[in-house]
């Protein structure tokens, strides 16, 4: 859908991203400009970047807008479970709509709770078939819907270059 201005949806916003992929030094700066557009097109309290080692099977923390709390570099064992089923093997997006869904799905729910988060997206980081990791977004109870997964899904993308090794063809 069109503006009153007839620009396209979300174009200064990814005019952003395209202009921070450009800069140095990466991957910090589309990290950190990811997270100011997610913030401002959706909104979060809490956003990290994490990517998903296969062995041994642990997550990486990449970036986050919390460095207190989820420091960089932080590594945590993947646990299966129905959330790790949905996001990280399936391939698909997770809403957390309250409390009980954050206590169901992460072994750190009080950290989250004390950052005053009580829902959470969480959108899968997605090239050639594999699951590189995700971006996650939390914030206060009820707030995320359905609807923020598609413009979540788009932004999550520019985050796939800083990932991905390139490779001849």
């Amino acid at each position: 859908m069109m503006s009153e201005d007839h620009s396209p949806p979300y174009e200064s916003s990814i005019a952003e991203l395209l202009a921070a992929q450009r800069r140095s030094p990466q991957p910090h700066r589309i990290y950190a400009a990811l997270d100011q557009v997610m913030k401002d097109e959706i909104g979060h309290i809490l956003f990290t970047i994490l990517y998903q080692h296969q062995e041994p099977r642990e997550l990486e923390r990449l970036y986050t807008n919390q460095p207190e709390a989820y420091p960089v570099s932080g590594r945590k064992q993947i646990v299966p479970s129905a959330w790790t089923e949905q996001l990280l093997d399936r391939g698909e997006p997770y809403i957390g709509m309250n409390a009980d869904d954050i206590r169901a799905a992460f072994p750190d729910h009080k950290t989250i709770e004390e950052l005053g988060c009580a829902s959470v997206l969480n959108v899968p980081l997605i090239y050639d078939g594999a699951i590189l990791g995700s971006v996650n977004l939390l914030h206060e109870e009820g707030f995320y819907k359905p609807h923020h997964i598609a413009p979540a899904r788009l932004f999550a993308s520019f985050a796939l270059p800083a990932m991905v090794p390139a490779k001849p063809t």
